[in-house]
């Protein structure tokens, strides 16, 4: 309608009596793939989980999350830890290692340890051959629990 009525969003809006936010939430849902726009109607995904895919700008990242919300029923925040999680790894790291970025390997392991944790997960590697540590951030003594609870300790 936009296009063939010549419509602003917001003229679109209170001729199919929505907000003009409502109307940009779902044009901005049509620059997802196809699967995932078919995931959306299908009832696969939720409009949420669309909005967080819509913050990762590489399509085969989008499909890789959008993989990791159906396989483990991620709820809306925790796929939205996990795109941040991805934008985070994405950005180039400051110190040792300038300009270097995590394998794909260890951002799918980031990515797995932060959906089973529901928390930000950062793997450190310090070197080619692979040592490095884990870091689980926590927001209280109650989060620290439940996290070691996880880990059953």
């Amino acid at each position: 309608m936009i296009e063939e009525c010549n419509l602003k969003q917001e003229e679109l809006g209170e001729r199919v009596s929505k907000n003009r936010s409502t109307v940009t939430n779902y044009l901005r849902l049509l620059k997802l793939p196809p699967v995932i726009q078919a995931g959306i109607r299908d009832g696969k995904i939720s409009m949420g989980h669309a909005r967080a895919l819509i913050n990762v700008g590489d399509i085969e990242k989008q499909l890789y999350v959008y993989e990791q919300i159906i396989e483990k029923d991620l709820s809306v925040r925790m796929a939205e830890i996990l795109v941040r999680n991805i934008q985070e790894q994405t950005k180039p790291k400051k110190g040792k290692g300038v300009g270097k970025q995590l394998d794909f390997q260890y951002q799918k392991i980031e990515d797995d340890l932060a959906s089973k944790f529901s928390t930000r997960v950062r793997l450190n590697i310090k070197n080619s051959k692979g040592k490095g540590s884990i870091e689980i951030p926590f927001e209280s003594e109650e989060d620290l629990s439940r996290i070691l609870e996880l880990l059953d300790w």
